[in-house]
């Protein structure tokens, strides 16, 4: 399954998950998947979607598919649910696009949990997931606290440039870093 055919539903819902399950874009793990914190597939980016947004959300699966594979969350508490099994899995993400205005919880609040779920775990900033904080805030109190509370790797504003946004990505050394992968 694609995860063009997932679109049509909104992930709104609270999600109960099992490990080995995947959430979002695909219904099953893909063959392979895996990311570089363990196992085979090495070269495939793990990548996580929080955005409440739908429009959002499938413009960012659209920029990023070709890189990895997209999982997609439509709010801060879905977002960590999926974060602590791949945790647990010792398959975490790569890459996490977080928004920040969304119900629930906010992207900032999931942001400093998710540094705190990778603390608590003995992961260090070296291997830590990369967080991309992708919001339509400019102001400076929410891109210092991104930054300075949460550790992010980035911010961008939206409309997201896809340009700025692979960039940050080559930066991140998330791509480009042997062959490009494409997930269909």
């Amino acid at each position: 399954m694609k995860y063009h055919d997932i679109f049509a539903y909104s992930l709104t819902a609270p999600v109960s998950l099992t490990a080995g399950q995947c959430f979002g874009c695909f219904c099953q793990p893909p063959v392979g998947c895996s990311n570089r914190h363990g196992g085979a597939g090495e070269d495939i980016v793990k990548i996580l979607i929080v955005e409440d947004e739908c429009i959002s959300r499938t413009l960012l699966a659209e920029s990023l598919s070709p890189y990895g594979v997209c999982d997609l969350a439509s709010n801060g508490r879905e977002a960590l649910e999926v974060l602590n099994l791949a945790y647990d899995g010792e398959r975490w993400y790569d890459l996490v696009c977080l928004d920040i205005m969304m119900p629930e919880m906010d992207g900032q609040e999931v942001l400093t949990t998710i540094r705190t779920m990778e603390e608590a775990r003995g992961i260090d900033r070296m291997t830590a997931t990369r967080v991309i904080m992708t919001t339509a805030l400019d102001d400076p109190r929410n891109i210092l606290e991104a930054f300075t509370q949460g550790h992010c790797d980035a911010y961008l504003t939206k409309p997201i440039d896809k340009d700025r946004l692979l960039a940050h990505l080559r930066e991140l050394q998330l791509i480009d870093r042997g062959q490009r992968i494409r997930v269909d």
